[in-house]
């Protein structure tokens, strides 16, 4: 975290589902559409993962094209953004073993709003909803959806099989 930024958030959630779901939930960038409330359209620019572009686009008002920065499997990924109005950076992370997951998510903004008195609570209320509602939803699709599987299934106990990721591709 940038503690030097004027504008900081830290969220943590825990969710009752392995590392591997949630990885796959988080690192498919081009499906954050299909489940995030706030994003509109998201997508990969060239290449995925590593250190790939990717676009998305919040309530069809605000833009983002962010660079990858930091990209471990299972672990971590972290992209940056930058536009006239700010400099943002976000981290995530995740740790747990197969019944349950930790996802840490960081972000800080610098620039020319997040520095401005009159817009810094603003933008500090945006980007604490938008964090906080996905991972909300993350918590709430993965612990739903394994529950209806082992419903379905007969299971009461132990692993069934895992919440499958949405299929629709939305385009930019």
């Amino acid at each position: 975290m940038n503690i030097t930024a004027p504008i900081q958030t830290r969220h943590e959630i825990e969710v009752f589902a392995p590392p591997e779901v949630v990885w796959d939930w988080l690192s498919r960038v081009d499906l954050w559409a299909d489940w995030h409330p706030e994003i509109v359209a998201s997508g990969w620019v060239g290449e995925s993962g590593g250190r790939g572009l990717f676009k998305y686009r919040l309530r069809k008002i605000f833009h983002f094209t962010c660079r990858v920065e930091t990209w471990r499997e299972l672990r971590e990924m972290s992209w940056a953004s930058r536009n006239w109005l700010s400099r943002t950076r976000h981290v995530i992370r995740i740790r747990g073993d197969f019944r349950r997951t930790t996802i840490t998510s960081e972000a800080w903004a610098d620039g020319p709003a997040p520095r401005n008195r009159l817009s810094r609570g603003v933008f500090l209320s945006e980007m604490n909803r938008v964090v906080e509602t996905g991972l909300g939803v993350i918590k709430t699709r993965l612990e739903c959806e394994k529950r209806d599987l082992l419903a379905r299934s007969g299971r009461s106990r132990g692993r069934g099989a895992e919440p499958e990721l949405p299929s629709r591709r939305v385009g930019l």
